[in-house]
């Protein structure tokens, strides 16, 4: 995995303020995985990367190729899911975009 890549989940994770245990424990993932992750010897997968950016709005962007800061803000996210939502003309693009949003982008959305 890149070096760079785990430096950044560590950052997080002190920027924060957890501990290994405590942000493992938010993300329903083992403290080992995450030390591996942090240590550079685990790739990070898809379903972690969303964890990470659902449960703390890191911004993938600063994660994955250093744009933008670390955390996005509510904001910003809720205005990048309705231009993603709006430029999608195919009715079942649309219902896939949706399922991925937690409750809480649901309902900034407007759709619960």
């Amino acid at each position: 995995m890149d070096i760079n890549i785990a430096k950044k989940i560590k950052a997080i994770r002190e920027e924060l303020g957890y501990s290994q245990t405590d942000f493992s424990k938010h993300l329903s993932i083992p403290q080992s995985y995450l030390s591996a992750i942090e240590a550079g010897k685990k790739t990070l997968t898809v379903k972690f990367c969303s964890q990470i950016h659902d449960q703390f709005n890191v911004n993938m962007n600063w994660l994955l190729s250093n744009s933008g800061n670390m955390f996005e803000s509510k904001e910003s996210a809720i205005s990048e899911m309705k231009l993603d939502l709006s430029k999608e003309t195919s009715e079942e693009k649309k219902v896939d975009l949706t399922l991925t949003l937690s409750v809480s982008q649901l309902k900034s959305l407007n759709f619960m």
